[in-house]
């Protein structure tokens, strides 16, 4: 079996925090621009954000807030106590480290069990992390039809054979 490919090989700014996320069994998942790297690494993803997606439970969070609080991040005093979300509300944390952007967000209307149970092994820095398919990214992509993400649409086709 091929071990886990480093997935921020050059990114090393955010990997403190995802490394204190994996200590303290906070459970989630590598989406967007850097998930699609996973798969295609010619995806440029150099200026671009780290897209975490966390498993919406109240433990979850407050083991999130504690690694945030932790490593100095301001979590807003308005936001912690809405962690994961109720009634399908999609959360959205936007934290600056190192003038590196990484999203952290609780969306409780999808099936974040299922997309954990399809989802690829890979590493960033000493840590294990959890990448979304690359059909699930696809099928989000199509389903979302952003203009902006087109070029994710065709390379998630041609990883998958799709073209």
């Amino acid at each position: 079996m091929t071990p886990p490919r480093e997935l921020l090989p050059t990114f090393t700014a955010v990997t403190g925090l995802v490394e204190a996320l994996y200590v303290h069994g906070v459970k989630f998942l590598v989406v967007g621009g850097f998930a699609v790297h996973h798969y295609d690494p010619s995806r440029d993803v150099l200026g671009h954000d780290l897209d975490l997606v966390f498993e919406p439970t109240g433990e979850n969070a407050a083991r999130l807030i504690e690694v945030l609080k932790a490593l100095g991040f301001t979590v807003p005093p308005d936001v912690a106590p809405h962690l994961p979300g109720k009634n399908g509300e999609k959360i959205s944390l936007y934290m600056w480290r190192d003038f590196y952007p990484v999203d952290l967000l609780f969306d409780p209307g999808g099936d974040f069990h299922a997309l954990w149970g399809t989802s690829h092994e890979a590493r960033i820095g000493g840590a294990p992390v959890r990448v979304v398919s690359a059909q699930a990214i696809l099928d989000r992509l199509v389903k979302e039809a952003d203009p902006k993400r087109a070029d994710d649409v065709v390379r998630l086709r041609r990883v998958l054979g799709i073209e």
